[in-house]
């Protein structure tokens, strides 16, 4: 049996956090893995949800989700990466620097992850 460590509960976005001794966690029941950046100072907690979504604790205990595109933290609703992923795989590009001609940095980003994923 784990040891818990922390049990936090926001009422305000209503999300139950749970942190075990082993820096597993549970977010409103999915499971996924903490850890306190700033642990001199107690400020933060990041915890990171197997399904790869991203939350923030700060000393307030208020919650921020970072959503997040194929590991990387995005704005919104991460439409942006998603774009210039989908550009990168219909037109076949294999090298970053034709990524550099889009629309926002997401796009950029986006379409550079299909780049890296797809290293041959």
């Amino acid at each position: 049996m784990r040891e818990r460590y922390v049990m936090l509960f926001t009422a305000q976005s209503k999300i139950a956090v749970d942190l075990y001794c082993d820096k597993t966690a549970s977010v409103n029941g999915i499971a996924g893995s903490y850890k306190m950046p700033h642990a001199r100072d107690g400020k933060a907690i990041l915890i990171e949800t197997v399904e790869g979504e991203v939350f923030v604790f700060t000393k307030m205990h208020q919650a921020l989700s970072i959503r997040t595109f194929k590991g990387r933290p995005c704005t919104g609703d991460c439409s942006g990466h998603e774009a210039g992923y989908s550009w990168a795989e219909r037109n076949e590009i294999e090298d970053a620097s034709d990524c550099d001609g889009g629309k926002s940095a997401s796009f950029i980003e986006g379409c550079q992850i299909y780049v890296e994923e797809n290293k041959g």
